[in-house]
């Protein structure tokens, strides 16, 4: 997608730096253009450019990772970013359910639905 090839334009800059919302747009354009191994990359890129992923980022990735049909890495990615102290929200837990259950893994989704429900308190309208 045209978003990579600006992202790579900025990584070869000598006057620009991307940070962790330039990975994120990039990666959010990606994922809509159902790119996950472009995904996936860029998620490592931010490690070796010394990047924290946020909770925006893991969305991005396990997003992706439903798309691409990739329950197993979408699990890994969670149980990640939980290990980083990070909150899964919402739009965390219904990716990787919707990627559990696509692929028939139900025990699996019915797990992660638990688990929501037990870490995501309840919007209050």
């Amino acid at each position: 997608p045209r978003a990579l090839s600006l992202f790579e334009d900025m990584v070869l800059s000598p006057t620009l730096r991307p940070d962790t919302v330039s990975y994120n747009v990039t990666m959010s354009a990606c994922e809509k253009g159902r790119e996950w191994p472009s995904v996936l990359a860029l998620f490592a890129d931010m490690r070796h450019a010394a990047l924290e992923p946020n909770l925006i980022t893991f969305n991005t990735t396990i997003s992706a990772l439903e798309k691409g049909q990739q329950w197993q890495r979408a699990g890994q990615l969670l149980a990640d970013l939980q290990l980083r102290r990070l909150k899964p929200d919402v739009i965390t837990f219904s990716a990787a359910m919707t990627a559990s259950a696509r692929a028939t893994q139900w025990e699996e989704t019915l797990a992660l639905l638990h688990e929501m429900q037990q870490a995501v308190e309840p919007d209050k309208v």
